[in-house]
């Protein structure tokens, strides 16, 4: 917290604590949520954590974050990957490459089912 308020800016934040920038604003992101800064304090002085609020306020759909693990596959690549969080038009997924509006098969599953070839398989 004393590099936060001593006015350090976001890259030499991630510079010294060899973070990402999705790292830094998660790190923003928990500091908020256990109250030991203020969303005020943090848009005031963090470009990176303004801009992410101002981007998450434009969305058309609010995203809902998930609270358990939930695995999913990839019909079509054969990849797996994990819900991070979902929304009325979509979800977002961990370990599987997409892009916005492209239309894609997937399965959710309990438990990942035996993998041949880096295939699902059938029957």
């Amino acid at each position: 917290m004393r590099d936060i308020r001593s006015g350090l800016t976001d890259e030499e934040l991630m510079s010294k604590y060899d973070l990402r920038p999705g790292s830094l604003q998660k790190l923003f992101k928990n500091l908020v949520d256990s109250k030991v800064v203020t969303h005020a304090e943090l848009c005031q002085r963090s470009d990176l954590y303004r801009e992410t609020t101002e981007q998450i306020k434009r969305r058309r759909s609010p995203r809902a974050g998930l609270s358990i693990r939930l695995p999913i596959y990839d019909l079509g690549s054969g990849s797996y990957g994990i819900v991070r969080d979902i929304s009325e038009t979509g979800l977002r997924v961990a370990g599987i490459i997409s892009s916005v509006g492209e239309t894609t098969h997937r399965q959710v599953y309990e438990r990942r089912p035996s993998v041949v070839y880096g295939k699902m398989p059938m029957g």
